[in-house]
């Protein structure tokens, strides 16, 4: 699915805009974005889920760390950390 086709335009869109609206927390809305995104990728290859999977947990427990931590020095050594292993994911399969 690309974002200009017919089945994101008509049909995944509108759902996902709906049910963004429809639920009333933030925590829940943003649970919607993160499983519509997803759904999105796996429409297109359900294996590169895994991987996503990584890097947004990946992504959290680096997010986690840094807003524990109390040391400057900690903190961007971990962003550093985040970033490099998600750059590194897209540089491997983009390249």
């Amino acid at each position: 699915m690309v974002f200009n086709s017919d089945v994101f335009l008509f049909a995944f869109f509108p759902v996902v805009f709906a049910l963004f609206w429809l639920v009333r927390t933030r925590s829940q809305r943003l649970a919607v974005l993160a499983l519509s995104g997803y759904v999105f990728y796996a429409y297109w290859d359900w294996r590169f889920c895994g991987l996503l999977a990584f890097s947004s947990l990946a992504s959290f427990a680096g997010a986690l760390v840094i807003a524990r931590s109390t040391d400057r020095a900690v903190r961007r050594a971990w962003l550093i950390a985040v970033v490099a292993v998600d750059l590194a994911i897209l540089g491997f399969f983009k390249y």
